[in-house]
């Protein structure tokens, strides 16, 4: 194995055994950065920068802002694994509560509210226009906060 390198990349850090492994060929003064950079579009990770990896080398973790500095060596094993990691700038956040209070609201206006007055205005149960209410509110509130907070794409 003289002359090459082994690259694994885990795909799922839940699963290990979702991995992909590539040899690639050494050259003198590759780094961990010359190799995720030169990888990346044939394991499936092209955009690097939007990534969170772990990285080891020979079973040792290399620290990201060590990605340039730590060169790589014939018949080294560099592993890489996605870290999980959350976010999306407090956005999420904002839709997750906003979609919370649309279900409170609808629930409530749509059982106390709508139903009843729709039962007196059409006839019926004030429980059946109760529910049809809440669920027409949900929908159209969750549209509102879909358009004016879109989820982020991937």
């Amino acid at each position: 194995m003289s002359g090459q390198l082994t690259l694994t990349k885990v795909y799922n850090p839940m699963n290990r055994a979702d991995h992909d492994t590539i040899t690639w060929e050494h050259r003198p003064g590759l780094t961990v950065a010359d190799l995720l950079d030169h990888t990346g579009a044939r394991l499936g990770m092209a955009h690097r920068d939007s990534l969170t990896l772990a990285v080891s080398v020979d079973g040792r973790a290399v620290p990201a802002n060590q990605y340039a500095t730590t060169t790589l060596m014939p018949g080294q094993h560099v592993t890489m694994i996605p870290v999980l990691t959350g976010g999306g700038g407090g956005k999420d956040v904002l839709r997750m509560v906003g979609m919370v209070v649309i279900a409170i609201v609808a629930a409530y206006l749509g059982q106390v509210y709508a139903g009843p007055w729709l039962a007196s205005y059409f006839g019926g149960s004030a429980a059946v226009w109760g529910y049809a209410a809440t669920a027409v509110m949900a929908m159209a509130g969750s549209a509102l906060i879909n358009a004016e907070l879109p989820p982020e794409v991937l």
